[in-house]
């Protein structure tokens, strides 16, 4: 059945052509099969063959600036990790200008607030 509906000329069909006919010829009946076959070899000579696109894929790659995270510039010690926790307290946090944060920071843990104290000896 598959040699007559789809046969064999250097064409080769597409994956979902080929599982729609299947379904249907298995939920046919074995007294209609030969009528369906009939009626795909029809319907296939008619309709044109799929294009296939040869050559390389364009890919498009934007080149967005995005702006680096900030990078340590010091060794994680207690000292510095305690003021990175102090820094998380810090509501308005901007990553571009630390200065107010740090700040803050150095406050924090001259205050020795119970929060930061808390949060300092989990870690």
């Amino acid at each position: 059945a598959y040699k007559q509906v789809f046969p064999v000329d250097g064409k080769v069909p597409e994956l979902c052509t080929t599982i729609k006919f299947f379904k249907e010829w298995f939920s046919a009946e074995h007294i209609n099969r030969g009528l369906l076959v009939k009626e795909w070899a029809e319907r296939l000579k008619n309709k044109p063959a799929p294009v296939k696109k040869t050559g390389p894929h364009k890919v498009i790659v934007d080149d967005v600036n995005k702006p680096e995270r900030p990078r340590r510039s010091e060794k994680p010690t207690h000292r510095t990790i305690n003021y990175e926790l102090a820094c998380g307290f810090c509501e308005e946090l901007d990553l571009n200008n630390l200065r107010p944060a740090m700040d803050f920071a150095k406050r924090i843990i001259a205050e020795d607030r119970e929060d930061w104290k808390q949060m300092s000896m989990t870690v």
